[in-house]
């Protein structure tokens, strides 16, 4: 599910900060599992 996805956590490449994982994690949540914002979002 995850093979073939390239991660470059450094500060000039990682759009989100340490107070924005939420929205990290909602974005793993709509791409990797294909799951609809109104389910993200209820979670």
């Amino acid at each position: 599910m995850f093979k073939g996805w390239e991660m470059d956590f450094s500060k000039e490449f990682f759009p989100y900060t340490s107070s924005q994982y939420r929205k990290f994690s909602n974005q793993i949540l709509k791409d990797a599992f294909k799951l609809p914002v109104t389910i993200i979002n209820d979670i």
